[in-house]
């Protein structure tokens, strides 16, 4: 899995946006390891690193999110410096994601609290 190559760059055709590390795995951590083992590339971006988490601490829970993503075949994930607690739907959270040029063939987005909000793409 690689953390180092930035947004920009995703080398990905499917992309799981979550606030939290955890999330992805709980909604859709299934489908990425069903989409992973028919060869598609999958990447998780967590928008947050978790430091309001109450089961441990951000460097935990990436030790976490890493040994999640081995797993699931993940081949990039990357946190955010986002704040835990207090992601909405809003233009400061939007402006943290992938530009559309760079998006996925398909993207599975859940944060706001956990809501689902619409692709990036589609609010323009």
């Amino acid at each position: 899995m690689t953390s180092g190559a930035g947004i920009d760059a995703l080398p990905a055709d499917v992309l799981a946006i979550a606030a939290h590390r955890d999330d992805v795995e709980q909604t859709c951590g299934g489908t990425l390891l069903r989409m992973a083992a028919r060869g598609l590339r999958t990447a998780i971006l967590d928008l947050t690193q978790g430091e309001s988490g109450t089961r441990g601490t951000a460097e935990d829970r990436a030790r976490e999110a890493a040994e999640a993503a081995r797993l699931l075949g993940v081949g990039w994930r990357q946190a955010l410096d986002l704040p835990d607690g207090a992601i909405e739907n809003s233009l400061e959270v939007l402006i943290h994601l992938p530009d559309h040029r760079m998006m996925p063939r398909a993207c599975f987005d859940y944060f706001a609290d956990h809501e689902p909000i619409q692709q990036k793409e589609s609010r323009k």
